[in-house]
């Protein structure tokens, strides 16, 4: 085991000889599960870790890249199930990826620096995209891994 958290490679953060009793974990004790799962799981472990990171902007695109990215892996309407499932709409995510691109609006905190992108018809706030992104990352795992 890592003696401190620098020496923790984000790619593989578990020690080889770490041996959870999966006997005793269940669905029904979801974090365990998770970390259990995330050692083979890669799409699990980086979501994770991007979600251990924080929830402010950039890190909710990084967070929606990845759940669009490995949800188009498994096939190309997966991401529209995870966007049904949670009960969100693409409006929704219009709003969100308009506000996070807009530096208009958000200033430095925006994805991309002073461009002529205009203003969204919708806007976001900061904890509409939060529970946006959060949701659709429970409605992947849901559908994608059972959990």
């Amino acid at each position: 085991t890592p003696y401190n958290y620098e020496e923790i490679a984000q790619s593989f953060p578990f020690d080889s000889n770490l041996n959870l009793d999966v006997k005793n974990l269940s669905k029904n004790n979801n974090m365990a599960y998770l970390i259990h799962l995330s050692k083979t799981k890669n799409d699990i472990l980086h979501l994770l870790l991007q979600l251990g990171n924080g929830l402010d902007w950039i890190n909710l695109y990084s967070i929606y890249d990845s759940v669009k990215t490995y949800s188009k892996n498994i096939h190309k309407h997966h991401f529209n199930d995870v966007l049904t499932d949670s009960g969100h709409t693409n409006i929704e995510i219009k709003a969100f990826t308009g506000t996070v691109n807009n530096y208009g609006i958000l200033g430095v905190n925006a994805r991309h620096g002073q461009i002529d992108l205009g203003t969204p018809q919708n806007i976001a706030t900061l904890k509409e995209s939060q529970k946006l992104i959060t949701d659709l990352c429970q409605s992947y795992l849901k559908l994608t891994h059972s959990i």
